[in-house]
């Protein structure tokens, strides 16, 4: 049994900037991980004051996961000091590209699914912040992770939403939230794409549908599968 999972992109909130004359160039990048992949995305900059939002309204991942667990990493920075964020987009780009190879080289997948996942959130949040921070010497104004179930979804999907809040922003000197929309239904569908026959379309017998059209067991009557 598979779990299809799309994870939706909503907007960001600005409670409080954290720049003190000017607004904040709030530049997003996360990341979403099933047992099955990873995706890691870097997002459009943002110009943000406080109280102020701005609503991406896009998919960030739409795919497939065996173990019914996600995880979620989201780094916010405020880019606003300099442009070397701007300069640099493409490398930063590339990063990102290459932390989403790691992740799937270094067995954080794997972590996922054993829901053992503490050492792919660090590990990818340290290097993302560190390879930004060696570019840049930007405030980081939104770090948050989480480990998602995913519970029920049988028949129909099921649906529900995350908040991503900076956790401190007293220590940080601004308030962001993130609004994410996860969505995940269990299929017999495959995780390598292919997928099975629904029974309302063989309540008649037809030639074109055989075993090789389903997924699941078999069970058998007097050594014949039916």
């Amino acid at each position: 049994m598979a779990y299809w999972v799309k994870v939706f992109l909503d907007k960001v909130v600005c409670r409080q900037k954290e720049s003190v004359t000017t607004a904040d160039l709030f530049k997003l990048v996360t990341t979403v991980v099933t047992d099955k992949d990873a995706d890691v995305q870097v997002h459009e900059t943002q110009r943000l004051r406080s109280g102020e939002q701005f609503t991406y309204a896009k998919t960030i991942f739409d795919g497939f996961a065996d173990s019914p667990t996600l995880g979620l990493v989201l780094l916010g920075f405020d880019v606003d000091r300099n442009s070397l964020w701007t300069d640099n987009e493409d490398k930063i780009r590339d990063a990102t590209d290459s932390t989403e190879n790691k992740i799937k080289e270094r067995g954080y997948i794997k972590d996922i699914a054993t829901g053992d996942a503490w050492g792919f959130i660090k590990t990818w949040t340290v290097e993302m912040i560190d390879m930004i921070i060696s570019m840049d010497d930007d405030d980081v104004v939104l770090d948050w992770s989480e480990l998602l179930p995913l519970n029920g979804g049988y028949g129909a999907p099921v649906s529900f939403r995350v908040e991503a809040k900076t956790k401190d922003p007293n220590a940080v000197g601004a308030d962001y939230s993130v609004f994410l929309k996860v969505t995940f239904e269990q299929t017999l569908a495959l995780s390598d794409g292919r997928t099975s026959k629904v029974w309302e379309e063989c309540k008649t017998p037809k030639t074109q549908s055989g075993p090789q059209n389903w997924v699941g067991r078999w069970s058998s009557t007097g050594g014949s599968p039916s």
